[in-house]
């Protein structure tokens, strides 16, 4: 049995505005029967109440190791790594920050379509070796310690967004390229120098709502 099995999942990978948090969440194994006893799940399960209501819960039977990687950091990196090779990354650092003599497993929800090859890779960005890693598609949905890291990540994106919302004096809604609320938000307010910090250039979205304004323009 592993020293300690640990949970890893995303929030906020495809938003246009915002930044995407990534989370782990360590148990030991009797922490672990505590996590389960919660009756976790996905985080897109559960309703916002809900998920607020289990962060704190989670906080007292696991540790939450968090990593926010802004709108701004993404359009730094993204000029050399894409989201998946960024994401995994992450995982590793998450990863590094607990340590412990025995072994870790580690769970992830697997950004690549081959898991394989995702679990591989985080391996490979990992300083200390002693981490079996297993990657899955929706593992959040599969693994209690992944659905905690998923309400963990929700809760603190959540809150970013409410955030940045109070600051900038606007509601664009979600953030996601799905909502009309906030594709309004950026054909009105892209242009703002103070709100470029929290918008996502490298989004196909952001050249889908210029093209639109260019051809609006010509009419």
């Amino acid at each position: 049995m592993p020293s300690l099995t640990c949970g890893i999942d995303e929030a906020g990978r495809g938003p246009v505005i915002g930044p995407m948090v990534i989370c782990l969440v360590s148990c030991s194994p009797g922490q672990l029967k505590e996590l389960e006893a919660l009756a976790v799940k996905d985080s897109k399960a559960l309703s916002p109440s809900a998920r607020e209501t289990l962060f704190p819960e989670i906080k007292k039977v696991a540790l939450v190791e968090t990593r926010m990687i802004t709108a701004d950091e993404l359009n730094r990196r993204m000029g050399g790594e894409n989201l998946n090779t960024i994401e995994m990354k992450t995982m590793a650092e998450l990863i590094d920050r607990v340590r412990v003599n025995g072994e870790r497993a580690v769970y992830i929800d697997s950004p690549d379509p081959k898991p394989l090859r995702c679990a591989s890779r985080v391996l490979s960005y990992c300083a200390g070796k002693n981490v079996k890693i297993i990657a899955a598609h929706k593992a959040d949905a599969k693994y209690p310690v992944v659905s905690a890291a998923s309400i963990c990540a929700k809760v603190q994106r959540d809150s970013e967004i409410e955030k940045i919302k109070k600051e900038i004096g606007i509601d664009f809604n979600s953030g996601y390229p799905s909502d009309q609320m906030t594709i309004d938000f950026l054909t009105k307010h892209m242009d703002d120098a103070n709100l470029r910090k929290y918008i996502r250039w490298k989004w196909k979205t952001l050249r889908n709502v210029r093209q639109k304004q260019k051809t609006l323009g010509e009419f």
